[in-house]
């Protein structure tokens, strides 16, 4: 198992997809970062002609790509990032298949192995694409903008009491980001690791890679009709990953219910599809 792990890590950081995919997240993410910037020069000259300049209203907590839901580099990467954890790696299996390495690997060690080592390299590699941006946009943006604790007296968040985790956002708000990093990198994860199980379903290599993302902004425009009428929480499986409010209020079950979603439907593929003899013979 752990030359297995090696190999397909090996050639999931040799694979120019999933540097492409990471430029384009850092790219995105450096372009929020020099317009925070700028904007917050421009702030800091009003400021200085204000007797009140409101400062925790542009708290580093309220302003970065997680905690904000209005600029152009959270309206692409937060529809966007499902392609973001498909794309580094999972093709992967599907290209296995279609090549015929599958059966010379499958003769040499068990199908669960092999098929668990890819499941966990797609799970590194989605996790790692779609995280590290998110990263570096919030030590990025902590460089120009001061992390100052929220206040609750001024109207310019938009977490409220129902909010998930929405007590610690306004005590502890690094800890608060900090959870939600580790949640990121698990929701991001079981998104890349979806497209290789997707590979048993979809034998076209493309097909396979676009199959989840396609699901999820399918159900995520689903959202944006029955949302509000149905529970008044946000049913989406793109917001819901996003630390704080974006639509409607935020719920731990909803965002835990997509992770068990997800690994419900990874096991069952992998238990049902995985043992079929055609894949090897």
């Amino acid at each position: 198992m752990a030359q297995l792990m090696r190999m397909e890590r090996k050639k999931l950081f040799q694979s120019k997809i999933f540097w492409i995919v990471l430029a384009i997240g850092m790219i995105l993410v450096l372009w929020d970062i020099a317009d925070l910037a700028i904007e917050t020069g421009q702030e800091r000259e009003m400021y200085e002609e204000w007797y009140n300049p409101e400062l925790p209203a542009s708290t580093l907590y309220n302003v970065w790509l997680g905690n904000e839901g209005y600029s152009f580099a959270f309206s692409v990467f937060y529809c966007l990032f499902p392609l973001i954890c498909v794309l580094p790696y999972g093709w992967s299996l599907s290209l296995d298949m279609k090549s015929g390495y599958l059966k010379n690997i499958a003769v040499r060690t068990s199908r669960k192995k092999y098929f668990l080592a890819k499941y966990l390299t797609a799970f590194v590699g989605g996790a790692l694409a779609g995280t590290i941006p998110l990263v570096v946009d919030f030590i990025g943006n902590a460089m120009f903008i001061p992390a100052l604790k929220p206040d609750i007296i001024y109207p310019y968040y938009t977490m409220m009491e129902v909010d998930f985790l929405s007590d610690l956002y306004c005590v502890h708000p690094l800890l608060f980001n900090l959870i939600f990093f580790v949640f990121t990198f698990v929701y991001f994860g079981l998104i890349g690791g979806c497209a290789v199980c997707c590979a048993f379903l979809v034998k076209n290599r493309i097909l396979s890679v676009l199959l989840p993302a396609g699901v999820l902004l399918f159900f995520h425009y689903i959202s944006s009709l029955v949302s509000y009428s149905v529970c008044r929480f946000d049913l989406s499986p793109l917001y819901c990953i996003h630390p704080t409010v974006v639509r409607y209020h935020s719920s731990g079950w909803i965002l835990f219910g997509y992770m068990g979603l997800f690994v419900i439907f990874s096991v069952l593929v992998i238990e049902l599809k995985g043992n079929d003899r055609y894949e090897i013979y």
